[in-house]
Order: C-alpha cells, then sequence, then structure tokens
C-alpha cells in the first residue's frame, strides 16, 4: 500500500524527499492527466520572458539515439533550426556519447555516483537540467527505440518521481521524434515519451515520419516537405 511504498522510500533512498514523491507518483497513475495539466500550468506561470535580441534565448539539448545522421537526425534538426532565437544547443550521439548497458548492480539505489558508468553519464544529465528543450531523436528498430537510447533510459531509471526526483526536469519541455522505413514509429516514441514523463516533464510532445527510405538523401522531396511543416508547427 502507499504507506508501506513510504517507508520503503525513506528506508532505501535516505530522504524524505523520495518518500513524498512516492506518494505523488501514485496521485498521478490514477489521475495522470490532471497532475500533467497542473504541472504545465505551473511550468508556465513560471516562465522567464524572452530575452533580449542578440542574447541566447534558449538552451537545448538534443540526445540522438544513433551515431549516424539519418533521417531521424535532420528530423530533429529541422525542428531545432527553425526554432526562433539565437539558442544554444549541445548535442550527444549515443553510442558514442554513452556505450554502456546498465549491467542491475544496484549502487545507484544506495548513490548515484556509484553507477560504474557515472561520470560519463552525467555529463548528459547535467545538460538535460541546464537546457530549457530536450529534443530525444531515435530511429524505429523492430518498433521500438535503438538500444543505446533505451540503455540512457535504464541508466537514468533513478530519476524517475518514485525513486531520486530533479526538480530541475519540473520545468521542461521535451519533443520525442523518431522515423521508420514504414512501420509506425508509436512503439519508438511511446515509451521514451513514458519515461520523460516518470521523470516529472509537464509538456511533451511526440512526432514520428514514415520516411519510406533507407537515408534522407532517398528520401521524396514531398516527405521532406511535409516533415518540414510538421517540424515548423512543433516548433511554434
Amino acid at each position: 500500500n502507499v504507506r508501506e511504498g513510504q517507508e520503503y522510500c525513506k528506508n532505501v533512498y535516505k530522504n524524505e524527499t523520495s518518500a513524498r514523491y512516492f506518494l505523488f507518483v501514485n496521485k498521478i497513475l490514477q489521475r495522470k492527466r490532471v497532475v500533467a495539466r497542473v504541472l504545465f500550468r505551473y511550468n508556465c506561470a513560471r516562465r522567464v520572458m524572452p530575452r533580449q535580441m542578440g542574447e541566447i534565448r534558449m538552451k537545448i539539448a538534443i540526445i540522438h539515439g544513433q551515431n549516424h545522421k539519418g533521417s531521424s537526425y535532420h528530423t530533429g534538426r529541422l525542428l531545432v533550426d527553425q526554432i526562433a532565437g539565437e539558442n544554444e544547443i549541445t548535442e550527444f550521439f549515443l553510442p558514442r556519447d554513452l556505450n554502456h548497458f546498465c549491467v542491475g548492480c544496484y549502487r545507484c539505489i544506495e548513490n548515484d555516483a556509484d553507477c560504474p558508468w557515472h561520470e560519463k553519464k552525467k555529463v548528459i544529465t547535467d545538460a538535460m537540467e541546464a537546457a530549457d528543450l530536450l529534443v530525444f531523436t531515435t530511429p524505429t528498430y523492430c518498433m521500438a527505440p535503438s538500444a543505446p537510447l533505451k540503455s540512457l533510459l535504464d541508466l537514468t531509471f533513478t530519476m524517475w518521481m518514485a525513486h531520486r526526483p530533479r526538480a530541475a526536469l519540473f520545468r521542461k519541455k521535451a519533443v520525442v521524434i523518431s522515423s521508420s522505413a514504414g512501420s509506425s514509429t508509436a512503439g519508438a516514441t511511446r515509451g521514451i515519451a513514458q519515461n520523460l514523463f516518470y521523470w516529472g516533464v509537464p509538456e511533451i510532445h511526440r512526432y514520428g515520419a514514415r520516411v519510406e527510405a533507407k537515408n534522407w538523401e532517398e528520401v521524396k522531396p514531398a516527405v521532406k516537405e511535409e516533415i518540414t511543416l510538421a517540424t515548423a508547427n512543433l516548433a511554434i
């Protein structure tokens, strides 16, 4: 029950915050849409007015679930490039920037810094916490996200609100993008968006494109135009 769950959080994570957020997550599970709407309004209330022209307007962190610059990469860049202002963009490519999988040692439960891959993943999580907008791109492989991106989610599971929540994520926007040669991209974007929701990100958008091609160069002009229009709408 809820009380036992709170006591478990206190004993395992050694802090009251996790216990309080365990109760919060239980409410989310019961009324996800209502809570998400409240968090979004809270985010809007705290939103800072755009800075003067010429200054950095937004910090954007892009996490690519692939090393190659294919259709998912270009779709993500189309989105970011259409966001008005002089933005500061930080990009990560997986597995290039984090070539490790969770080994299930549970050392992070006691202390995040005890994870064998802590230093490498901290570079990415610090960038995400500092950003205003998070963009995740991934190809659709077997109707799911790429293994390197799924590995990042596994390695950051302690960021869930039920474990060790990070308040900075409660004021983010996020976009999850995937492309496929022909199959649905819903399975790839849904799992990533679900993780972001449990991180506490209040505003999450998903976009998938069936490009009907093996690479970006082979994508038909009409399909590229459709992607450009869709990403322009997201960028507003």
